[in-house]
């Protein structure tokens, strides 16, 4: 889930916004810029985005590039799922297509973090030092 942590950060989109955000109506790569359109967001108490901050951000190349391995990606899984595919069109899905959930998002972001991040320190309760 490389493209979700790429388009997170590069275009600030936060996860419950990242995890609405559907191939055919929200995302244009080979638009001038690319962009990446912020309609809805994905929330226990379902979608709470007002009018006024639904927005269209510009994608860095990183996160155009990204989105396009992960759209082959996710045509891999597609096709070894099979018929346990479930067509959601949602750009970040899970291997048999059902959307994220808020926690598989959190537990990506803290396992990639953790990789890229120096151990805390013994008795640290500040966040990673670096």
């Amino acid at each position: 889930m490389h493209a979700c942590i790429v388009v997170s950060l590069m275009a600030g989109v936060r996860p419950e916004e990242a995890r609405a955000i559907g191939w055919e109506e929200d995302v244009d790569l080979d638009g001038n810029p690319p962009s990446v359109a912020v309609l809805r967001a994905d929330r226990a108490g379902g979608d709470t985005k007002t009018p006024r901050p639904r927005r269209a951000l510009k994608l860095a190349q990183m996160a155009v590039k990204a989105l396009r391995e992960w759209q082959m990606d996710q045509a891999a899984e597609r096709e070894a799922a099979g018929s346990h595919w479930q067509d959601t069109g949602t750009v970040f899905t899970t291997v048999t297509g059902t959307p994220l959930g808020a926690r598989h998002i959190r537990k990506m972001f803290q396992e990639e973090s953790g990789r890229s991040c120096p151990p805390r320190l013994p008795g640290s309760s500040r966040g990673r030092q670096g």
